[in-house]
């Protein structure tokens, strides 16, 4: 946003008047050397919401939004003095590869922050990082302090879920994932419910596998991820892509974003309960699963207990055993899901040659035995399994069954 030094912004205000007002009333409680950005601020905030201002009001408005300045200002600056000393711990030795998981955690925290709307990413940033409270940014712009709250509260569990995924470097699956693990960060038991979470953690170990880490909420962001400064650097980056300076890119951000925040606040309902204070909420628990065990499946003499398949990858070439497991899916001619407990595994039938003569169908079930092998990310592929069919489960998993045909026995 742009205005001539001269040019009028009201009847008789000009922006060279407003920047000398909003300028003695900073100068009289912040340090020299932050004056004029805090002035910048100031101006670009008042600029933003000339239009929804009468003339005669101008002027008083921006002394509110220099004097919201300053308290912006001194609540970063405490905010800094806390986090300064998590810089460096002088008493704890340098781990070798401590720069690695910074740039990991750095690089994840920034992917994360990125699928975030601008708006959603700066009022977060405000709040969470500057030490904005709700009820200020409620107040500047005429949303109730419970509507930010709750749109804040959304935009944490989002980032929570977009940190998680990146940092693990995942590939969620299916197309209900990232729905699931929203609604489990957010702790929104209806949407729980309405996608059935308890149901899809069952059949989806990769969803299962960090469904804890979401649910322990933490009320700041910063707490939450321990990364205080990391956040700080992620920020400045942010900023440094902005073709302007630095100053008037965060003061021009910090006042678009908030004024972008209270419009969609007040045009989008929260579909969430009332609550007095919607970032303190119980957070629901997911329905407890079942033990993870599967009775039906030996491994090496003794009952398959497992958190999902890829753990099974340590007892590669041990001899397994099924007694009347149920068959869920047979995408190949000779391959097939068959479910274990909490989740399912591939058998391969390993007859050479001609194509086996057993007829498997979904809801046989059968008993058979085979060894435990292992395989890489492209075998799924080489046996013809798509992405329709459970590719993805099944090269994650990383272990199948070798099941030789003549072992089979199939019950209607």
């Amino acid at each position: 946003m742009t205005a001539e030094i001269g040019r009028p912004i009201g009847d008789d205000v000009s922006v060279a008047e407003l920047e000398s007002v909003l300028r003695r009333v900073i100068a009289k409680s912040a340090p020299a050397s932050s004056v004029d950005d805090l002035v910048q601020d100031a101006v670009v905030r008042v600029l933003a919401a000339r239009e929804r201002l009468t003339p005669d009001s101008l002027l008083a408005y921006g002394i509110v939004v220099a004097r919201n300045v300053l308290v912006e200002d001194r609540r970063r600056a405490e905010r800094r003095a806390r986090l300064e000393p998590q810089l460096a711990d002088t008493r704890q030795p340098e781990l070798p590869d401590a720069a690695a998981m910074a740039a990991d955690e750095q690089s994840a925290l920034r992917a994360a922050l990125g699928n975030l709307s601008e708006t959603d990413r700066t009022a977060l940033l405000r709040h969470d990082l500057d030490g904005v409270d709700v009820g200020d940014l409620a107040g500047e712009h005429g949303a109730s302090a419970g509507a930010v709250a709750t749109r804040l509260s959304r935009s944490r569990a989002r980032l929570r879920v977009e940190y998680v995924v990146a940092m693990r470097r995942l590939r969620l699956p299916t197309t209900k994932c990232l729905p699931v693990l929203h609604a489990l960060s957010a702790g929104d038991a209806r949407r729980q419910l309405r996608l059935s979470a308890d149901r899809h953690l069952l059949d989806c170990p990769t969803c299962a596998s960090v469904a804890p880490a979401l649910v322990e909420r933490r009320r700041s962001l910063v707490a939450w991820l321990g990364l205080g400064p990391l956040v700080e650097a992620v920020r400045a980056s942010w900023a440094r892509r902005s073709p302007r300076s630095t100053t008037t890119a965060a003061a021009g951000a910090g006042a678009a974003v908030v004024a972008a925040l209270a419009v969609v606040l007040l045009v989008t309902p929260s579909s969430d309960p009332a609550t007095n204070d919607p970032l303190t909420a119980p957070v629901p628990v997911p329905m407890a699963a079942p033990a993870p065990a599967c009775s039906e499946v030996t491994v090496g003499g003794r009952p398959l207990v497992a958190e999902a398949p890829s753990s099974l990858q340590a007892g590669a070439g041990q001899p397994v055993a099924a007694t009347g497991v149920v068959v869920s899916a047979v995408p190949a001619d000779e391959g097939f899901w068959f479910g274990c407990g909490p989740f399912r595994l591939w058998a391969q039938l390993t007859d050479t040659g001609e194509e086996s003569a057993v007829r498997i169908r979904p809801g046989n079930r059968l008993t058979f035995t085979g060894t435990l092998a292992l395989h890489g990310a492209e075998w799924p592929a080489a046996q013809g399994v798509d992405a329709d069919e459970g590719a993805a489960e099944l090269a994650a998993a990383g272990v199948h069954v070798e099941v030789t045909a003549s072992s089979v026995t199939v019950s209607p």
